[in-house]
């Protein structure tokens, strides 16, 4: 294996982490670096190769491409803080994706922003990213500590913001889009 993916798999493994083992698991499915075999994946030889064979840079560019253009990974229902429920509403995990992407290429390259800033920013000048209509209402969702639906645009914090903490600290880190610096005290997602 090449020096590369046996550090993501390092990493993958010395560090346990659920949620980021199911997104690369995706991933990869949807790269098509695995195919179905029976009952059980196999790799998929020439794809895998060909990735491998890529720069680093080219390989992070595939990954990027992979996840910018996949309609099936939806962030929002993988939001650790929220669980939305099965009653039939529908978001558009692109629309989101293409929106935080859009709004990442705004921001100043090589200096630092804070996260809390950045999601205080989107709430102020582009609350809806996540839903065009500005519907707040009709999505179910309950914060996972207390039961509770948010609903309504004053749990805009609670999901959308939530959703945006995520999407920075989880897919956008994991695929080396946005770095992330921790201060003392702050914990990760």
């Amino acid at each position: 294996l090449a020096p590369e993916l046996i550090s993501v798999l390092q990493e993958c493994f010395l560090n346990p982490d659920e949620a980021r083992i199911g997104f690369l698991s995706h991933l990869s499915d949807q790269a098509g670096f695995v195919q179905p075999v029976g009952r059980s994946l196999s790799l998929s030889r020439e794809t895998v190769q060909q990735w491998l064979g890529g720069s680093r840079r080219q390989q992070l560019r595939v990954l990027q491409e992979t996840w910018r253009e996949d309609a099936v990974w939806n962030e929002l229902w993988h939001v650790p803080e929220i669980r939305c429920e099965e009653t039939g509403w529908r978001n558009d995990p692109l629309l989101a994706r293409h929106a935080v992407l859009d709004l990442i290429e705004t921001c100043p390259v090589g200096q630092w922003l804070s996260i809390e800033g950045f999601v205080a920013a989107v709430r102020e000048h582009v609350p809806d990213y996540a839903r065009p209509e500005g519907d707040y209402e009709s999505w179910y969702i309950r914060d996972v500590r207390t039961g509770e639906y948010l609903s309504g645009f004053e749990n805009w914090d609670r999901v959308e913001g939530a959703l945006l903490v995520y999407l920075i600290s989880g897919p956008l880190h994991w695929l080396g889009i946005v770095s992330l610096g921790y201060r003392e005290g702050w914990q990760k997602p």
